[in-house]
């Protein structure tokens, strides 16, 4: 009796065990967070052209970035849907392109408590309005240069 028992069950667990796999996916996708600015209520987003502004928050690849760590204190954005990166230059400007690891495509944030994000090469801050435009600015501690990971 206690045999019949014993495999009814192993039956039981391996059962559960199956079932268990079918509803699990095979393969996994890493969730990208979204960038939002906390003044403006718009998302950073991309385009394949290369432009980078902000627009109202939704689910689509362009408003993904992934954060990558290229040193203890600096990282790139680059957006899922284009597979380029964030970048900048010294008049301001704001937009992506091939990943290159330059300063340019580098960022940090001047604190760990910061929802800021600065240009390794220009110094500046990752700035919007609220029409949607996106650029870099003199950091300024001011409500449009702080951005939510969400």
């Amino acid at each position: 009796m206690k045999k019949k028992s014993c495999f009814i069950a192993l039956i039981a667990l391996a059962f559960t065990v199956l079932v268990g796999s079918l509803t699990t996916p095979i393969f996994s996708q890493t969730v990208l967070p979204k960038y939002y600015s906390l003044i403006t209520g718009f998302c950073l987003n991309s385009n394949d052209k290369g432009d980078v502004y902000g627009s109202m928050c939704n689910d689509a690849n362009n408003q993904k970035w992934n954060e990558k760590p290229v040193s203890s204190d600096a990282f790139t954005f680059t957006n899922q849907e284009t597979g380029q990166c964030l970048d900048s230059n010294r008049k301001g400007k704001v937009y992506t392109s091939k990943c290159n690891d330059s300063d340019n495509q580098k960022w940090v944030k001047p604190n760990d408590h910061s929802v800021t994000f600065k240009n390794v090469a220009t110094n500046q801050c990752l700035d919007n309005d609220k029409k949607g435009n996106v650029y870099t600015l003199k950091c300024n501690g001011g409500e449009y240069q702080k951005w939510e990971r969400i």
